[in-house]
């Protein structure tokens, strides 16, 4: 970690989150990271973790869903 000259917050901040990945371990790390970011304030967060891996492996981009959303609602339009 680095700490710019100007300021008391860390550029980026590396974290390995190992052995959180039982039941509740998606809400650990979660709030883990929220932890971090409240304290260190650092401009980025790079995350080692198998259950966070897990949740970013199943989201989808917002505009996708919306725009398959636009599709069907035109074609019932159209019906």
């Amino acid at each position: 970690c680095s700490i710019t000259p100007t300021s008391n917050h860390y550029d980026v901040v590396y974290v390995d989150i190992g052995g959180l990945s039982g039941s509740e371990g998606l809400l650990e790390a979660l709030s883990l990271l929220q932890s971090i970011t409240n304290s260190l304030e650092p401009r980025c967060i790079v995350i080692k973790s198998v259950c966070i891996r897990r949740l970013a492996s199943s989201l989808v981009p917002f505009s996708q869903v919306w725009k398959e959303k636009r599709m069907i609602l035109k074609s019932q339009q159209q019906q």
